[in-house]
């Protein structure tokens, strides 16, 4: 299975528009947003994804009440962090760059996926992969993701 890997979209409506339509094209299996969606009309535009989305706030969702309320369907959202398993791989994701670094410090989890930052990274700690797909935003760096196929392990990173 093929998964989607973004972060920091930070209402950047056009951008959020050209990420879904190129992940439909992609037919991933499920995508995880890294935080910083921002808007609760952001959100709703996931519903257009054909996957599922994991989602985790970050530093800039102000209004979580609203964010819950109006999350579409196929839209799962977690606090601070959340984990799950696909695939036999236990896959924790969370906006903190030093959050991701504790939670692949105890060994539990194949892969750690992160936001914040606004920067692509890619490192290894013990058997797990840390992974940054930069930002949807484009304020700091040209808008990118990533695509993570948990089969070969395989870490591509896709400008928008």
């Amino acid at each position: 299975m093929k998964v989607a890997i973004f972060s920091d979209t930070h209402d950047n409506v056009e951008n959020v528009k050209k990420l879904i339509e190129k992940l439909n094209e992609e037919e991933i299996g499920c995508a995880f947003h890294c935080g910083d969606i921002v808007s609760p009309f952001t959100l709703k535009m996931f519903k257009k994804l054909k996957a599922k989305v994991y989602v985790v706030f970050g530093n800039n969702d102000g209004d979580k009440v609203n964010l819950l309320k109006s999350k579409p369907k196929n839209v799962e959202i977690f606090n601070l962090f959340g984990e799950t398993e696909i695939e036999n791989k236990k896959i924790a994701f969370t906006h903190y760059d030093f959050f991701a670094l504790a939670l692949a410090f105890t060994k539990k989890y194949d892969y750690v996926f992160f936001g914040h930052t606004h920067k692509k990274t890619k490192m290894k700690i013990g058997k797990t992969l840390l992974i940054n797909p930069g930002e949807i935003l484009g304020y700091f760096s040209q808008p990118s993701y990533a695509i993570l196929n948990l089969k070969n392990g395989k870490v591509e990173f896709k400008l928008l």
